[in-house]
């Protein structure tokens, strides 16, 4: 009897301290990662919010620099390649980004002709890295024949770096 006496009031207390140290009425927050920051975001997300994140890729004297505007799945941006001793591509890129793809329309000048091709860039632990495939021409547009069988630059990551 003494036993059950006992543990009645073991568990009454248990209880007791339980509900002394539950906080109602919280809103919950998620964690979600963007690049090398880590931001609260409350559960009913703003997604007007426009989020800016840069990336650079040197390889020798090769460079590629992407510098992206995010607003929902929305993207828009600046795609760079300096290439050594070679006419360099400047241009626009705009897009969707879904889930860890990004899929756009890259719309850029090289030797004095503006031209428009379709890039695709996965992300990867803060590094992105661009998809390359057979291509045809659509519109006027090259496009990829099939995204499926992208393959994805290894040797060229473009790590996430401050905008400038």
């Amino acid at each position: 009897m003494k036993k059950s006496k006992y543990i009645s009031l073991f568990i009454s207390l248990t209880i007791f301290i339980i509900s002394c140290n539950s906080k109602s009425g919280e809103t919950s927050i998620d964690t979600t990662f963007v690049q090398n920051e880590t931001v609260k975001v409350p559960v009913a997300m703003d997604t007007t919010a426009k989020i800016s994140t840069c990336y650079l890729g040197i390889i020798k004297k090769d460079t590629v620099s992407l510098k992206l505007s995010i607003s929902g799945d929305s993207v828009k941006g600046n795609l760079t390649y300096h290439y050594f001793e070679k006419d360099n591509n400047i241009g626009t890129i705009s897009g969707r980004l879904a889930s860890d793809t990004l899929i756009a329309k890259y719309k850029f000048r090289s030797e004095g002709v503006e031209s428009e091709r379709e890039v695709v860039f996965l992300t990867k632990n803060n590094i992105v890295r661009e998809g390359y495939g057979d291509v045809e021409e659509k519109g006027g547009v090259m496009v990829f024949k099939d995204k499926s069988k992208l393959k994805f630059s290894k040797s060229l990551a473009l790590q996430n770096v401050e905008c400038e």
